[in-house]
């Protein structure tokens, strides 16, 4: 980008396959919520990393997004919401009866929920420091 684009405000946006590999990789590392931390971690930050290489030039995000990422953190956070909140399934009440404490909140593996959530802050976090 020239000096003089800069100085119009002409703002340089990501390729818009860019957006469609970064949501596949979402949607893989969900599915890999079993696997083991360290290959997954570690699979999500070189994909990340490649593309990042592939597809270079980033000034600035469009707002909506951010607001889109900015939904989806939220949204990530809704795990840690009270049990009592949207009732307990048939397979968490067999589980108590059994004597197995299943926690307060929705999720019952609290750390590595957590874990993935934080995770995917730290490499959003770190794909804004590599691309501003």
């Amino acid at each position: 980008m020239s000096k003089r684009e800069i100085e119009k405000g002409e703002q340089e946006f990501s390729h818009p396959a860019f957006f469609g590999w970064l949501l596949g990789l979402t949607a893989l590392s969900s599915l890999s919520a079993s696997g083991p931390w360290d290959l997954r971690m570690g699979v999500w930050a070189s994909a990340l990393g490649v593309l990042m290489l592939v597809f270079r030039g980033v000034t600035k995000l469009e707002r909506s997004s951010l607001v889109v990422a900015g939904c989806f953190v939220l949204l990530g956070l809704a795990p840690f919401l009270p049990v009592e909140w949207l009732g307990k399934p048939d397979w968490r009440l067999q589980l108590e009866s059994l004597g197995v404490d299943t926690g307060s909140q929705i999720v019952i593996q609290v750390q590595q929920a957590l874990e993935h959530h934080l995770s995917i802050l730290i490499l959003k976090w770190c794909s804004k420091a590599c691309c501003t």
